[in-house]
């Protein structure tokens, strides 16, 4: 086809058959080569699982590596609806985390404004911001209605892969589905000894969770289990040695800045023989 220059406003348009028929076959091909890629490329669209698209429904713009909760109860286009577009890779809505978004998180990959619709990384390596509470921490969760920052801690559902030297907000690396287990992590644990002052009992572990992981170990292996509602340690001190109980690793829903073990129930204490 002949060169020819853009047309204006305003020009009449002269073109030739021979050039308008160049027009009509460059177009057929094209649309050709997309009806036969179109498969391939929607493969494309979700063919990273560590990657998923997600709308800023949360309120306000939120810039690059922010972190968003995962909305469980709203996903687009909806399987139940449109369930071809769904398997071609459907878009999450994130929104400000709580409590309930422990491992159900995303680290947003660009900027987004209210509604955009960007990258995140939902499973693997990503840049992040970590408040780093302790250097020694070696995983991190999300905090309840920030957006800007994970939170360090001695487990979680994100391992740090880069550990920063100094405490406070940190950029490092983590990844993200390489902490520990964020189900319910029970041990079964023998009180060594009880300071009346902080109700915390230190205690050795006696039976730990299949997998094998135990957070938040003390250095020399006991793990310190409190008793918030007061079931439990509300005896003497010297009585409650060697007693027996089991203890869950949570965190407080109104107040939750870290987990603890706390214990769920007690053995009762060895019954003395009756005298003869």
């Amino acid at each position: 086809m002949a060169k020819h220059r853009k047309p204006v406003s305003g020009d009449r348009l002269e073109i030739s058959a021979d050039d308008w028929n160049e027009v009509l076959d460059s177009v057929a091909w094209v649309k050709e080569q997309r009806e036969r890629s179109g498969a391939h490329s929607q493969q494309l669209r979700h063919s990273d699982p560590c990657i998923v698209q997600v709308k800023n429904t949360s309120g306000a713009a939120r810039a690059r590596f922010s972190v968003l909760g995962i909305d469980p109860t709203s996903i687009f286009p909806s399987p139940q609806t449109h369930l071809g577009a769904f398997k071609n890779g459907p878009v999450v809505r994130g929104i400000t985390p709580t409590v309930a978004h422990k491992g159900r998180f995303v680290i947003l990959q660009r900027d987004a404004l209210v509604n955009d619709i960007v990258p995140g990384v939902i499973l693997g390596t990503t840049v992040a911001k970590v408040d780093i509470i302790e250097v020694t921490d070696t995983h991190a969760e999300v905090q309840a209605g920030n957006t800007t920052t994970l939170l360090s801690a001695s487990s979680g559902s994100a391992k740090i892969l880069y550990q920063p030297e100094y405490p406070g907000q940190q950029w490092t690396l983590i990844l993200i589905g390489g902490g520990g287990s964020t189900d319910l992590s029970r041990v079964l644990f023998q009180i060594q000894s009880f300071d009346d002052y902080t109700g915390l009992a230190t205690c050795v572990p006696k039976y730990v969770p299949c997998s094998g992981e135990l957070p938040g170990l003390n250095e020399d292996g006991t793990i310190s289990v409190s008793d918030p509602a007061g079931c439990n340690f509300n005896e003497p001190p010297d009585e409650l040695i060697g007693r027996w109980g089991w203890a869950d690793w949570l965190i407080n829903a109104e107040y939750p800045i870290e987990c603890l073990w706390v214990c769920s129930g007690l053995c009762c204490p060895p019954i003395e023989p009756l005298a003869e």
